[in-house]
């Protein structure tokens, strides 16, 4: 069977925030005096966390009762194991949690385990923190929280983290009317804490308004909350003012249980490539353009010349130049396909006195 002890790194290795919680208590209550008082962790002051408390005594004769076993456990697992004795677990889970108890006693320092479960079939993986108290006698109290980590969870949680984007979801907060007036973050991921500048902590503590007042002065927070309203998602690139220089960021907002996820990504490159690609495709375009028109004056000039080199200028006959060459060619495709060749010429007589405005369609000799 699985199962790990950690008693390095527990700030980090723990998944769940309450336990997370729960040990920097400890560990603010240890800089204050070597035993930590079991006073501070006492399930009858600390509320609903106290459905997923263990507390273990030890017993006279070298075992350890069953003093508490939160509610959530007893679902959980089916038993309530308040009064009853560690050994009464005699499978190997219970011998793991034994050694778990006893050193602790013997370190006097706390453990992160981590084990498969054994007993109840819809918990995959149980996170269990084990803190060594002691009562106001000096007695030794062990003090633990249990948490489901269950496979799904931790699949989300790596998907999140292992992500280039930054990733938050929020549960509305309403009023007694039922009107959104707040959000309250229910999961983040560490890059959109680092774009907070925050813990990941620190902004699953704070209400979301109060540590990102931006969104409500940008207009984003009555977006989002129309998409948890709507169901209707939402998605648009906008520009995002930094200290060195302003930045281009995508945000996506889907719909979330009573709230909306929202993932952003910094696309301030490829906006900026775009930008450049449509700046280089109108250069494109504009020297296209030119071009097409440099090769339309130069057809015109290379017919301009091919006038002037074939055609008389006074009647636009064709002179005597282009006449032979006609002739010549006609000849060849006589001689290529035997066909016969008729020449017609024509002399006018005083040409000199017809102007070229009322001369008929004419042409100077041709073949055909």
């Amino acid at each position: 069977m699985y199962r790990e002890m950690f008693d390095k790194g527990i700030e980090w290795r723990a998944h769940a925030h309450s336990i997370r919680r729960l040990y920097g208590n400890w560990l603010a209550l240890r800089e204050q005096a070597r035993a930590v008082p079991f006073s501070e962790f006492d399930p009858a002051t600390l509320g609903p966390i106290a459905d997923d408390m263990i507390v273990f005594r030890p017993t006279a004769d070298g075992d350890m009762i069953y003093s508490h076993y939160g509610r959530a456990l007893v679902e959980r697992v089916g038993t309530d194991m308040t009064g009853k004795l560690s050994t009464r677990i005699l499978e190997t889970i219970g011998a793991f949690f034994r050694d778990c108890n006893n050193r602790v006693l013997a370190t006097d320092e706390p453990l992160l385990t981590l084990h498969r479960s054994a007993i109840a079939g819809q918990v995959h993986l149980w996170e269990r923190l084990v803190l060594p108290c002691r009562d106001p006698s000096g007695e030794p109290v062990i003090v633990i929280i249990a948490k489901p980590r269950q496979f799904r969870d931790d699949l989300l949680s790596a998907v999140l983290d292992a992500s280039l984007d930054a990733i938050v979801a929020v549960r509305l907060v309403r009023d007694d009317a039922g009107l959104p007036v707040d959000g309250e973050f229910v999961a983040v991921n560490q890059r959109a804490a680092d774009w907070n500048g925050q813990t990941v902590e620190a902004m699953l503590q704070a209400p979301v308004l109060t540590l990102c007042p931006g969104l409500a002065e940008s207009g984003l927070w009555t977006r989002f909350v129309d998409v948890a309203l709507t169901r209707q998602p939402l998605q648009l690139v906008t520009r995002y003012a930094c200290a060195d220089a302003d930045r281009w960021i995508e945000i996506a907002c889907v719909p979330f249980g009573d709230g909306f996820m929202v993932t952003k990504a910094d696309v301030t490159e490829r906006k900026n490539a775009e930008d450049a690609m449509r700046q280089t495709q109108a250069e494109y375009a504009q020297a296209n353009a030119a071009l097409k028109a440099e090769i339309q004056r130069r057809q015109a000039l290379e017919e301009e010349l091919s006038q002037l080199a074939t055609r008389d200028s006074l009647t636009g006959a064709l002179n005597r130049r282009a006449t032979t060459e006609g002739l010549r060619d006609a000849l060849a495709r006589s001689a290529r396909y035997a066909h016969p060749v008729s020449v017609i010429t024509m002399d006018l007589d005083h040409f000199k006195h017809i102007t070229p405005a009322a001369m008929p369609c004419c042409a100077g000799p041709s073949a055909s």
